[in-house]
């Protein structure tokens, strides 16, 4: 399908989750890939459309935050993974970083468990303190497996107020 009707795939993948309720990971890792895909090919075009990478982008944040059948570790490796890049990288990371991937990664990151990652990556890449906040809400009001919600939010907190009170005195 992806060669013979490429444009066809996405709204395949959207199907198959949502109507018929696919819980297998490589289906819902292959949604994510092609949402990214999409995404790029559109910033790539030269006829970027804010309003379609915005629709995309939104589809990407909803669908890596309420689905549970992707693998984060496998779909995180095509995301951005930080500012310092060297040349032969740098159109490729101007082309991520302008479509917000890193908030993705964000989510991916968190996913995974890695929440000091993530809100480093809210503060420091994105420069957004509203999200780190918001995270750090979200995990306290989501129940992980095998923790302590009160401890997350502890230990996410406390590296929260760690990287603001850096970014005063920096």
């Amino acid at each position: 399908m992806l060669r013979v009707q490429p444009s066809q795939v996405v709204p395949y993948l959207e199907h198959l989750i949502y109507v018929w309720e696919e819980k297998s990971d490589i289906i819902h890792n292959a949604l994510i890939h092609q949402y990214r895909a999409k995404i790029q090919q559109v910033l790539g075009s030269g006829e970027e459309s804010k309003e379609e990478v915005a629709a995309l982008r939104a589809k990407l944040v909803s669908f890596l935050e309420t689905s549970h059948h992707y693998n984060p570790q496998v779909v995180i490796v095509q995301f951005p993974v930080d500012c310092r890049l060297n040349r032969l990288h740098l159109n490729a990371f101007l082309t991520l970083h302008v479509s917000g991937l890193f908030e993705e990664r964000a989510i991916l990151l968190g996913r995974m468990g890695l929440h000091e990652n993530a809100i480093s990556i809210y503060m420091r890449t994105l420069n957004d303190k509203g999200k780190a906040m918001q995270y750090c809400e979200n995990v306290y009001q989501r129940k992980q497996e095998g923790y302590k919600t009160v401890i997350i939010l502890d230990s996410i907190s406390v590296r929260l107020l760690q990287i603001l009170l850096r970014s005063m005195f920096n």
